[in-house]
């Protein structure tokens, strides 16, 4: 049986390999000439009306309206969940444009380093003592991300074909995109945190349902309006960013069944996800996060048959047992009493009564 401690950093965990899943059907669509903004365009719409026929099914007519609306009851909360939004659309785009300034490995380690150190830093400054870690978890984590730097095979570390932009100029700006991105995807961990770890009248809790409909619909918008700018500009023709163009999605049944399962996780790891977050604190969730890159490397070398070495296998291994060695952490008694309020707030129905603040 699963204990109320290990059970949000399972969810987590959970929803990590989700992703990596998902991932690895997006890339299967990219390969087939699919183009990011098209999909995330397609997956945003979709997942925002399945995220809503859920809730209807569980819930009923009522609930699921007020999902579609984004009426969450509270404006603080509204405008607390349209700017997690905005900050989620604006590290996806700019975690895109590292990769064109820098090989993926070197742009990858460094958004997801400054993504960790940022959510740790930010979530104990602003969300206060309950989400300090201690040091055996501090060690996991530690571990874990080692293990990031041994699978990515980062060139700043191991040397090796630098590739497109990692000297001159265009190394300096795909650094500095890099870093912005992974404090961005920080600050979007501690929102999701903040959001969902405790209830009640005068909190800015949200469902996972609920961030989940605004995440879509920022991002929808978000996308829209990026695609728009780069066709007008002519940036979409330019060599490294046909990812900004907008093409058909599917053209065969291969790529219907790619979009379905990429809807399907995207839909499923975000409310994991959120869920997760609200009994476990920013920091280990970051650090658990982590694990999606050695289960989209173990899919990788799986199912797209992508080359690997012993390096990467290794680090998959010290990724996995660093995870495991924080859950370990995690389940030893802890002082922060907030826990207690955070598991009563995870079993608060999918959404909320409107109760609209002045």
């Amino acid at each position: 049986m699963v204990s109320q401690t290990s059970r949000g950093p399972l969810l987590v965990t959970a929803a990590a390999f989700i992703f990596a899943g998902a991932n690895c059907a997006a890339t299967g669509i990219y390969r087939r000439g699919g183009t990011v903004a098209t999909t995330f365009m397609v997956r945003c719409a979709i997942v925002y009306f399945w995220n809503a026929a859920l809730v209807g099914l569980r819930e009923g007519r009522a609930a699921a309206l007020r999902v579609l609306l984004l009426r969450t009851g509270r404006r603080r909360s509204s405008v607390l969940a349209a700017t997690r939004g905005l900050t989620g659309a604006f590290m996806g785009v700019l975690m895109n444009v590292s990769f064109v300034l820098m090989t993926f490995a070197d742009a990858f380690t460094v958004f997801k380093g400054v993504d960790t150190a940022a959510t740790i830093v930010v979530s104990r400054t602003i969300l206060g003592d309950g989400e300090r870690l201690s040091v055996r978890e501090l060690g996991a984590g530690f571990v874990t991300l080692c293990g990031l730097g041994l699978i990515a095979q980062p060139s700043f570390l191991f040397g090796g074909a630098a590739g497109p932009g990692v000297d001159g100029p265009a190394a300096s700006i795909g650094m500095a995109v890099a870093v912005t991105a992974g404090v961005g995807s920080g600050g979007f961990n501690v929102f999701t945190r903040a959001l969902s770890r405790r209830g009640g009248v005068h909190e800015p809790h949200l469902p996972p349902p609920m961030l989940l409909s605004y995440f879509m619909v920022v991002v929808e918008l978000y996308v829209l309006l990026l695609a728009a700018l780069a066709y007008t500009s002519g940036l979409s023709a330019r060599e490294g960013w046909r990812w900004t163009s907008l093409v058909a999605p599917a053209r065969d049944l291969a790529d219907v069944g790619l979009l379905l399962v990429y809807c399907v996780g995207i839909l499923v790891g975000q409310l994991l996800m959120a869920a997760g977050y609200a009994t476990t604190r920013a920091g280990v969730g970051a650090f658990l996060a982590l694990t999606e890159l050695a289960f989209a490397y173990v899919l990788g070398v799986g199912a797209l048959g992508e080359p690997t070495n012993v390096l990467a296998a290794a680090g998959t291994t010290l990724t996995l047992c660093g995870s495991v060695a924080i859950v370990a952490a995690r389940s030893r008694p802890q002082p922060d009493t907030s826990l207690a309020s955070a598991d009563a707030a995870a079993q608060e129905p999918m959404t909320v009564e409107l109760q609209e603040s002045s």
